[in-house]
């Protein structure tokens, strides 16, 4: 059936994947707000955590992708990290813990010839450029109310090298 579907859908562009939070689930876990503090606190225990799921997210999309593998043309992911104002996380410490297993991700994406996107709601500018140079071809909401996210200025800055895929406030 989804042979089928997708040679239906060939003018169309076909996304498979979904939720795949990382930092969302990691405070999920812990509750947000053990969970933050845990970040400064005790952050090998954060650290741990966030790589136990990274990889269960890899394993997962690992055969998920090759089982979409020439039925669509992009493997979405998804996870909340940012407020309307920045990171809910240092960027540093977010490219140590995060930076690593994005790319194992987006790379899944790129080896079963698909393009890889990522839904992220807030203010996440900071980091847009590490998203690019790990791979993600697609940014998905751009939340245009949260700080730095202006659609004219994010266009200047990065349309050579990245797609966005919506523009409203969420």
């Amino acid at each position: 059936p989804v042979a089928a579907w997708a040679k239906r859908y060939t003018d169309y562009a076909r996304l498979a994947g979904g939720w795949s939070a990382i930092f969302s689930r990691a405070m999920d876990l812990f509750g947000m707000e053990v969970g933050l503090t845990n970040i400064a606190g005790n952050p090998a225990v954060m650290e741990a955590t966030i790589a136990h799921i990274g990889n269960f997210w890899e394993e997962y999309y690992r055969r998920f992708a090759r089982a979409c593998r020439g039925h669509f043309d992009i493997l979405a992911f998804g996870d909340d990290f940012a407020s309307q104002r920045a990171l809910l996380i240092d960027p540093t410490l977010w490219r140590k813990w995060f930076v690593p297993i994005w790319q194992r991700l987006f790379d899944i994406a790129h080896q079963n010839d698909m393009k890889s996107a990522l839904h992220a709601c807030g203010s996440v500018r900071a980091i847009i450029g590490d998203l690019i140079d790990i791979g993600l071809d697609i940014l998905e909401i751009v939340q245009v109310t949260a700080v730095g996210m202006d659609p004219k200025e994010l266009k200047q800055q990065f349309g050579k090298h990245l797609t966005f895929y919506g523009g409203m406030d969420v």
